[in-house]
């Protein structure tokens, strides 16, 4: 029976998801990648040069081999996008069928309904099971070693403690429920049960030593468990790392709960009232205690991070199941109202349904918008355009969350760093702080540290996404960046040698504001980059250079023309500043422009012929000071520096 469920879940599951050709979240592609890269050159990688800033680079160390190994099948077709379909409906059908065998087993037929209480009644668990993650194969470990140790299978307990290691970077969840199994048996029974300790601890041990690119798996361990949590406090990370909210936890749990509340209301004592006895009792009871005891471990982590709702609710929802079993009740066809009468069973089911239909609804339609491959299959060829623009060797700056997806379409570009911003942080912190202040708009020059700080020839990212908008304004009016595809994600070219347009040749003569009529006294020539590489792209005058933090400065060039010309300027300063030509102001911005060429102000500067005096006076503004002068349209002839 257990096989016929099955294959008819894994069968509906293919035909579902393949209606639906993009993956819901970009993690689904950094997985398929990695399955990919261990089909073309094995398991015994020790290193991901597609992660060049990141402890990921020269110690591997996969947290999740063996899920990626589970992968490599569906990635050899050559469809990869059809075969990761296939592989989430994989993953969901065995859930699904192992919570089908859980169900029959304390309602009897009534069983076939507890996957879909948790599909439909738990949105959040929908959310986690419709992404292609490890944390699939770490549930339907978690279940499989749950049923091992109350059936005192303790050396299956052990093999599925060693797959558990190679699987999933959380090991510790596994010796931690087992753990307190042991002590609960130990202080309730009076009676340790050293083999289950023993076994599991065993079990983990094995996988963690037996793993390929030991020892790097214990350092990425220690990265991803130990170090993140300390990272994440100044660590920008994603909501599924934040707490759900109480709302968002009931609401989106409603019928969840409604389903719990009919279970206990409907449950009557059966003909064996007062608990299931012999050995299937003693089984029930140590099912019901060990889902207890994983339900409020992964409660109290439900409270920190929603990620962890794809436990929570399937372990709390077995514990009410095999609780009511543990007491000889079954699933009665009424329930008692307060007061008098009673309602139908099948009816309160159909009103809990109801109340779950307008959020399902809501929900689908948003999986079918994330899923969707848009008119003509526009968003595949998007990133197909994405990795044709990528050469093989191709350094790309991008951001950790759409690495993944970049790196299925671009398997020989390398990248920054793939999946949370922890890893590159821990690899090199000024790198880390290049990254995130470019991504957030904050950083005026972005060719100069992309080219520099980052080792970066190319920029991919997405358009669209609403927290790139004030970088995305930088992309679009530089120069120096060459776009080679922009429709939902841009692919821009850093290129060398084409920063001649902008002035760079200034003495600075004050630190603060200009004063026409009077003479500099001292001239400090302005420090240009220190570096071949970083002189080939530097367009912005970084005021911070010459003067401390918060003061003014004033920035001078006195240019020799032999004849009379005309140029067009963009002057796009970061803060308050003015430019000033002979004496006379130009042009005066009294906020924040930001420096983003392109936005800058526009100014036609006819020239007579002689030696002419540039000033440009700047402040500083959200902790940058500089400008760009840029020299856009000239007629009749060249500026000659003096």
């Amino acid at each position: 029976m257990l096989a016929a469920v099955f294959l008819v879940a894994w069968g509906a599951l293919g035909v579902f998801y393949s209606q639906h050709p993009v993956l819901y979240d970009a993690d689904s592609y950094y997985h398929l990648a990695i399955a990919r890269m261990y089909a073309e050159h094995g398991p015994f990688v020790d290193e991901l040069p597609q992660a060049r800033f990141s402890e990921f680079r020269d110690g591997f160390g996969d947290k999740e081999f063996l899920f990626h190994a589970a992968l490599v099948p569906f990635v050899q077709g050559g469809d990869l996008m059809a075969g990761g379909r296939w592989a989430l409906a994989l993953f969901n059908a065995l859930i699904f069928t192992a919570l089908f065998a859980f169900g029959y087993r304390a309602l009897g037929p009534w069983g076939l309904v507890v996957p879909w209480w948790l599909v439909v009644g738990s949105l959040e668990f929908s959310w986690r099971m419709v992404r292609l993650r490890p944390e699939l194969l770490s549930l339907l470990i978690l279940l499989l070693a749950i049923a091992a140790a109350a059936g005192r299978r303790y050396r299956w307990l052990g093999v599925l403690g060693a797959v558990y290691a190679l699987s999933y970077t959380a090991f510790q969840v596994f010796l931690g429920i087992f753990g307190l199994l042991f002590l609960w048996t130990g202080w309730s029974r009076r009676r340790w049960e050293w083999p289950l300790l023993l076994y599991a601890g065993l079990g983990v041990a094995v996988g963690l030593v037996v793993h390929p690119q030991f020892p790097h798996n214990l350092d990425i361990w220690v990265l991803q468990n130990v170090l993140y949590f300390q990272d994440t406090s100044f660590i920008r990370v994603g909501s599924e790392l934040q707490p759900a909210g109480v709302d968002a936890a009931l609401f989106a749990n409603l019928g969840w709960f409604l389903g719990a509340l009919i279970l206990w209301w409907a449950s009557r004592p059966g003909t064996a009232a007062g608990g299931v006895a012999g050995r299937d009792g003693e089984e029930t009871t140590r099912l019901a205690y060990t889902f207890a005891i994983a339900a409020i471990a992964f409660g109290g982590l439900y409270v920190l991070m929603s990620r962890f709702s794809i436990y929570f609710f399937v372990f709390a929802g077995l514990w009410v199941l095999f609780d009511l079993r543990r007491r000889g009740r079954v699933f009665g066809h009424w329930i008692a109202l307060p007061g008098r009468g009673r309602l139908p069973t099948l009816v309160a089911v159909g009103l809990a349904l109801l109340v779950c239909l307008p959020g399902v609804g809501r929900e689908l339609r948003r999986f079918d918008l994330r899923t969707s491959a848009g008119p003509d299959e526009v968003r595949l060829r998007d990133r197909e355009a994405v990795g044709a623009a990528l050469p093989a060797g191709a350094r790309v700056l991008a951001p950790h969350a759409s690495t993944g997806i970049y790196m299925l379409w671009a398997p020989e570009a390398l990248f920054l760093n793939p999946l949370d911003p922890v890893p590159i942080y821990r690899f090199d912190p000024a790198a880390f702080q290049a990254y995130r202040e470019i991504l957030d708009g904050s950083e005026p020059d972005v060719p100069l540290r992309a080219a520099t700080v980052l080792a970066s020839d190319y920029i991919v990212y997405s358009v669209v996404e609403s927290d790139f908008e004030a970088f995305d304004q930088r992309m679009t009016g530089d120069p120096r960046l060459t776009s080679l595809h922009r429709l939902f994600n841009g692919v821009y070219r850093i290129e060398p040698q084409a920063n001649g347009g902008f002035v760079l040749d200034w003495d600075a003569v004050s630190a603060g504001l200009f004063e026409p009529e009077r003479e500099a006294a001292v001239a400090v020539p302005y420090p240009r980059a220190d570096s071949p590489q970083a002189a080939a792209v530097e367009g912005f005058v970084n005021a911070a250079r010459v003067v401390g933090d918060g003061e003014c400065a004033t920035f001078e060039q006195t240019t020799v023309f032999d004849v009379p010309v005309t140029i067009d300027f963009e002057f796009a300063p970061y803060g308050p500043a003015s430019l000033w030509v002979d004496g006379e102001r130009l042009v005066s911005a009294q906020g924040s422009l930001r420096a983003v060429l392109g936005q800058g102000l526009r100014v036609t500067v006819p020239f007579a012929a002689g030696s002419r005096r540039i000033v440009v006076e700047t402040c500083p503004e959200g902790g940058q000071n500089g400008f760009y002068l840029l020299v856009r349209g000239l007629r009749e002839s060249a500026i000659s520096p003096s």
